[in-house]
């Protein structure tokens, strides 16, 4: 299990870096309310968490090696 976790954990971290690059075309968003007062946007996804989206590549690599979380 080690090996896999290493492994899958690997891969993960190549695939979260590449994804995380930063996007030269994204404009970031300037939301208001009727009044002009700032805002919050939209939150943000898991896939745009470097970490969070690497998590969730690495748990989706062992599943795909047959494992699976069980309640202790």
């Amino acid at each position: 299990m080690e090996e896999d976790l290493a492994q899958c954990r690997g891969e993960a971290r190549l695939q979260a870096a590449r994804a995380s690059l930063p996007r030269t075309t994204a404009v970031p968003q300037l939301l208001t309310d009727p009044g002009g007062r700032p805002v919050p946007g939209p939150t943000r996804s898991r896939t745009d968490d470097p970490m969070l989206l690497e998590q969730d590549l690495t748990g989706a690599c062992m599943r795909r090696n047959g494992y699976e979380l069980a309640p202790r």
